[in-house]
């Protein structure tokens, strides 16, 4: 007797838009892999609450200005961006592709399980990508943003101050459903 599981529509219509992206950007990835290597960025700085006192790690006037916020420069460079973007969708195409795998399995409980992972996994390239064209909205050249189970990173192309890390974190927050605590600004690029 067969099992069968009623999905709705519009979720395999992004399970299948999702797909389609990631093997193109597979595709993009196999054809220019040898000339990429992934670059890890430095540690990126961490976006912390201040004493508003200027007892804390940012001069009174700078916390007065950016709301509370500290913020330390880390460099990036240009190209980090493109080939992180790359290394993601590349890696995320070998998820889906795994879990398509269980799903197509026929082991009920495996499928359910790979169902819920490919919609969370759905899910947070949607908030990611929400997130960058909303920071590149703002002004932002360049953004990435990485969306994990305890924390947001954003990383951006250009030095900030307090007040727009500030600004960066009240338009993460919000989208990505996480506290400033665990957001995680990286800026700044120092081409050689």
């Amino acid at each position: 007797m067969a099992v069968f599981h009623a999905v709705e529509r519009n979720v395999w219509k992004r399970v299948l838009l999702l797909v389609s992206l990631l093997l193109v950007a597979g595709l993009v990835y196999v054809a220019t892999e040898s000339s990429l290597t992934l670059r890890p960025a430095t540690a990126p700085a961490r976006l912390e609450e201040v004493s508003g006192d200027g007892t804390g790690d940012a001069p009174a006037d700078d916390i007065a200005a950016g709301g509370g916020l500290s913020v330390t420069v880390e460099p990036v460079s240009a190209s980090f961006f493109d080939e992180y973007r790359l290394e993601r969708e590349r890696s995320r195409s070998l998820q889906v592709e795994q879990l398509r795998y269980l799903i197509e399995s026929g082991h009920v409980d495996t499928e359910r399980e790979a169902v819920a992972e490919l919609i969370a996994l759905l899910d947070r390239t949607d908030l990611e990508l929400q997130t960058e064209s909303l920071l590149r909205a703002r002004g932002l050249t360049e953004a990435l943003v990485v969306i994990g189970d305890h924390g947001v990173i954003v990383v951006v192309n250009e030095t900030i101050g307090q007040s727009e890390a500030h600004a960066i974190g009240s338009i993460v927050a919000p989208v990505t459903g996480k506290s400033l605590e665990h957001i995680t600004i990286s800026d700044g690029v120092r081409l050689p």
